[in-house]
């Protein structure tokens, strides 16, 4: 077992020392991606949805949306659950790593946009479940789809910012 040190701003921050085999860490990362990846699935499948809304009816269409945004939010929670574990844990390396950087806080701020516009969506299908999606279809159905695109775009961009963030790129 190898302590790496690693140096920011003259501070000297101790990564954690990692042992062989299956480590907690291991399995907190590999849930942290799996949670992408469902994620990432269920995005692809509202898209197909809402490719497929003008074929079927669009009660069934949002009763399947329902489903779908269940799925996405499941792996929304597992990624942000086990990404907040990581930090906090100290599993990989010290907070104080991830705190002094900038793109950090940015990846962070572009989480929250990401759960506020996710958040936009599944209130707006709530919303058209209860009514009745009659009034306006085709305009509600255009707004939908373009929150729907803004929120895939943007966890699209989450991975690229991690990478760089895992390489201490904001520092």
């Amino acid at each position: 077992m190898k302590t790496t040190i690693f140096i920011c701003e003259g501070e000297a921050i101790p990564l954690k020392k990692h042992k062989k085999g299956l480590s907690m860490s291991f399995i907190i990362a590999s849930l942290h991606y799996y949670g992408f990846a469902i994620a990432l699935a269920a995005y692809i499948m509202r898209a197909q949805w809402f490719k497929r809304a003008g074929e079927i009816s669009l009660d069934l269409a949002l009763k399947r949306l329902k489903g779908i945004h269940i799925l996405l939010h499941v792996g929304l929670f597992l990624s942000l659950l086990t990404g907040f574990y990581r930090l906090f844990a100290g599993t990989d390396k010290a907070v104080a790593f991830y705190m002094k950087q900038g793109i950090f806080h940015g990846k962070l701020g572009l989480v929250f946009l990401l759960i506020f516009v996710e958040l936009v969506c599944v209130f707006k299908a709530v919303a058209w479940t209860k009514k009745g999606y009659v009034e306006g279809a085709k305009m509600q159905a255009k707004s939908f789809k373009m929150i729907h695109m803004i929120s895939m775009h943007l966890y699209a961009v989450i991975p690229f910012i991690a990478a760089a963030v895992a390489r201490g790129m904001g520092l």
